[in-house]
């Protein structure tokens, strides 16, 4: 709900209200058309909005807003291709002033106009979100695949990573008056179960309380849930479940002469006899006449007509095969964090495939990034010949006295000295120049296949400090079927550091027969970064740990090893291996 004052609250329960609406558009270009209530034509405003389907609860689904008017505006409808109209509801409260309640941003999809009037049809900015985006094959929680995504189509997230990561999951790496007409369920809507699609099995994952007399959330074929174990697959499946258990709510339909101010997903109580009011209802879609009356809406569905057999449908739809032999495959990947790269290897790009055949692919990436490159100070000698000026002439001299005529001395040749008849002498001279440039920071890239780093191809590129595009290619032959593959991408900068944003890292494999999802080939790679620390008292170092703890459900005996590079410690440095065999 948008948040209103005491004033507003109690205005809007009164039997009779003042209020009216204005707007404004703007167009791509800047132009600005307010508009006011005297312009609409009388029943021709609405804003309808929902934020599920038609029958139940849905988890993760997007819906447009979706607003229609009708204007007396002579605007040539040719200027209003994507632009912009905010609409506002004005209410007057018991002090008689009006407050006024934004009703939403919306872009113009069709702009009509027949004699006198401009018909206008617009969405708000969730209809951007209605676009392919095949950048998910990353590792990032889900604030990052949220920054990431609205990043991507330009929509401003409304929550902060804090709010996003305190949800289930979150931290995980992956209105009422007596005439209005309202109809009530008799029954309560809850849940008691999910059910998650696995899509490497086919088949649906059933999770339930002890107790499972309520409804499934069918989670479908979630694209976060596919990777890991079973048991990491559950207890996310069971945070989902935890927080879906306690909604208990009851459906309805109402038409009210509305409060503008309520929005999807805001929790209502009914009074006045026409509802329990000790239940709770969420508004999942509303429709509001301006001018006219609001409709609200919560769907559900009723617990008692849930069957058995619907229960763990494993007739899953919509699945195809994963390999198709002779068809182009492609894995994609996006980074969902920035990336901040210095002398140090920082893995920039990591992509996981599979082909069933015998094969070669080939992998394309493209980078963006922003460099900050070391300023460096430069000396020169600059080398020249200045002219020294002969002192001013005071007046003549009179030498007939001492030579009994004129001095020889302005008649006599001097340009040799003086610098070609100008009034001074000419001198070599050669001073030092101190200033500092722009540095050439240097990129160099490294390829990994398969833990093992490719020696043959370094890509090094050198830079200027501000933004560059790096491109990367390599190509991969005799591919061997079945198993998984992992490439890797690392860049380091020397003399400068980069910085790459969200989404400006892109790449690609492709080749035939590729897998859709590689198979877990049951390796696990633990990566941790250790700031710097400093080291007092020898080589004593205080308040550092580390522990890893595995657990298996086989008997073969396997082995472990951890191993640390060079440490440099003051002037000197040892290489070192830790290992530990046997698990």
């Amino acid at each position: 709900m948008y948040p209103v004052s005491k004033a507003f609250l109690q205005a809007v329960q009164e039997n009779t209200r003042k209020y009216y609406w204005t707007g404004k558009i703007t167009t791509k270009a800047g132009v600005e058309y307010p508009f006011g209530y005297e312009d609409i034509v009388k029943g021709s405003g609405y804003i309808t909005a929902q934020c599920c389907g038609s029958t139940e609860i849905e988890l993760g689904t997007v819906y447009a807003a979706e607003m229609g008017i009708t204007l007396f505006s002579q605007i040539d409808r040719y200027t209003l291709e994507d632009a912009k109209v905010e609409l506002s509801y004005h209410l007057r409260t018991a002090d008689g002033s009006f407050e006024e309640v934004p009703m939403g941003v919306f872009e113009v999809s069709e702009a009509n106009r027949t004699a006198h009037c401009l018909e206008l049809k617009a969405y708000d900015y969730m209809l951007r979100f209605e676009k392919s985006f095949n950048g998910f094959e990353t590792i990032g929680n889900a604030y990052a695949f949220l920054a990431l995504c609205c990043k991507a189509c330009d929509v401003e997230l409304a929550h902060t990573q804090a709010e996003i990561e305190a949800m289930p999951n979150g931290e995980e790496m992956l209105s009422i008056y007596p005439e209005n007409d309202s109809s009530f369920s008799d029954f309560i809507t809850r849940y008691t179960a999910v059910s998650s699609t696995n899509l490497r099995t086919e088949t649906a994952e059933y999770y339930a309380l002890e107790t499972d007399n309520g409804l499934t959330m069918n989670l479908g074929i979630n694209p976060l849930l596919q990777f890991g174990l079973e048991e990491t697959r559950e207890q996310l499946c069971r945070n989902i479940l935890n927080d879906l258990s306690v909604v208990n709510y009851v459906p309805f339909d109402s038409d009210t002469i509305g409060n503008p101010a309520l929005d999807l997903g805001d929790v209502l109580t009914f009074s006045g006899g026409q509802a329990d009011g000790e239940q709770l209802t969420c508004i999942t879609a509303f429709n509001c006449k301006i001018g006219g009356k609001q409709t609200l809406k919560c769907v559900g569905k009723n617990p008692r007509l849930s069957q058995a057999k619907s229960k763990n449908d494993k007739n899953i739809s919509g699945l195809l095969n994963q390999i198709e032999a002779g068809k182009i495959g492609i894995h994609t990947f996006t980074n969902a964090s920035a990336y901040s790269v210095a002398q140090t290897d920082v893995r920039i790009i990591s992509i996981e495939f599979a082909s069933k055949e015998e094969t070669h692919v080939q992998f394309l990436g493209q980078v963006v990034v922003d460099v900050s490159a070391v300023q460096q100070e430069r000396t020169a000698n600059a080398a020249g010949n200045i002219v020294v000026p002969f002192p001013a002439d005071t007046g003549s001299t009179d030498n007939e006295g001492d030579s009994g005529g004129t001095s020889d001395i302005g008649d006599s040749d001097t340009s040799g000295e003086a610098g070609s008849g100008t009034d001074g002498v000419t001198v070599a001279v050669e001073l030092p120049v101190t200033w500092t440039e722009d540095g050439k920071a240097v990129a160099y890239v490294t390829f990994e296949f398969n833990d093992e780093e490719i020696l043959l191809h370094h890509p090094v590129e050198t830079w200027g400090s501000g933004k560059h595009i790096l491109s990367l290619y390599y190509p991969i032959d005799n591919l061997v079927p079945n198993i998984t593959n992992t490439f890797n991408v690392y860049l380091r900068i020397e003399n400068g550091t980069g910085e790459i944003e969200t989404g400006a890292c892109i790449a690609s494999i492709s080749g035939q027969a590729m897998a859709a999802t590689a198979a877990w080939d049951g390796k696990i790679t633990v990566e941790e970064s250790v700031g710097l620390f400093r080291i007092g008292g020898g080589l004593n170092v205080k308040g550092y740990t580390d522990m890893i703890q595995m657990e298996t459900m086989e008997l073969v005996q396997r082995s472990y090893a951890d191993s640390i590079s060079k440490v440099m410690i003051g002037a000197f440095g040892r290489p070192f291996a830790i290992v530990q065999e046997g698990l």
